[in-house]
């Protein structure tokens, strides 16, 4: 591949993920555009949650959605991605996947995925 061309390629892959970047920031973080992981590992810590088992790998993606929640309902303003309702449900589907993931261990079914 020419340099010329890979380096158009890199710059347009760049210019669409910094778009992409700036729309997401935008509902998850603060004027600090780190504070949402800041707030996760304080709260992953407090929490106990341990992302090396399945069902604290979901209480991770939970805590993660409410963080986005909470930082939206406080800033007061309109969601650039998911809507607050998108948002609301995704939690309860994670939910859903936590019960499933408690009743397989509670029950010791196999989890399909070749254990």
């Amino acid at each position: 591949m020419q340099a010329s061309l890979f380096k158009e390629l890199v710059k347009n892959a760049f210019t669409k993920r910094y778009a992409l970047f700036d729309k997401k920031q935008h509902d998850y973080a603060t004027e600090d555009c780190l504070s949402n992981f800041k707030r996760i590992s304080r709260l992953c810590k407090e929490l106990n949650i341990n992302v090396a088992t399945p069902e604290g790998t979901n209480l991770f993606y939970i805590t993660m959605k409410f963080d986005r929640l909470c930082n939206l309902v406080h800033k007061g303003t309109t969601p650039q991605n998911e809507s607050l309702d998108d948002t609301l449900n995704d939690i309860q589907n994670y939910i859903d996947l936590l019960r499933g993931l408690l009743h397989e261990k509670e029950n010791k079914e196999p989890s399909g995925d070749g254990r």
